[in-house]
């Protein structure tokens, strides 16, 4: 496992491996380390500068969350249009009901003058059948 030096603001301690360092007081992302034989100055980075505490101080990604969905235009006022339907049909059926509960065993006779939309019968007709038309 990889072992890394630290300045601790006073004076470089070490070398520590990484599940060490996570634990002293302190160490964070900005804390500045060294890797073990490495021999420049410009070797001393913050820890987040190397790969392996990347994984460890890489910020948690943002829960993803999904939008709350609001119905389309047109399905709400379908809805609105079906509830509608459903109610109109539920007082035909009970108009139906209530005039077959008033005479159940005759079929419901219409009010007003009875119109007899029959055709006419034979013995009524102006001209007997086989007679020939004149013009």
């Amino acid at each position: 496992m990889a072992q890394f030096f630290w300045f601790d603001g006073q004076a470089p301690q070490g070398p520590f491996e990484i599940p060490e360092l996570l634990d002293k007081p302190g160490f964070g992302p900005q804390s500045i380390v060294c890797p073990v034989g490495a021999s420049q100055p410009e070797d001393w980075k913050p820890a987040a500068s190397f790969e392996p505490f990347r994984e460890v101080f890489a910020p948690p990604a943002p829960p993803q969350e999904k939008p709350a969905e609001i119905p389309e235009p047109e399905e709400a006022s379908m809805n609105i249009g079906l509830i509608i339907a459903a109610v109109l049909i539920a007082c035909l059926c009970a108009a139906l009901a209530g005039l077959y509960l008033r005479n159940p065993s005759a079929p419901p006779q219409p009010e007003g003058p009875v119109v007899n939309l029959a055709p006419p019968t034979p013995a009524k007709l102006p001209v007997q059948p086989g007679t020939p038309i004149q013009e």
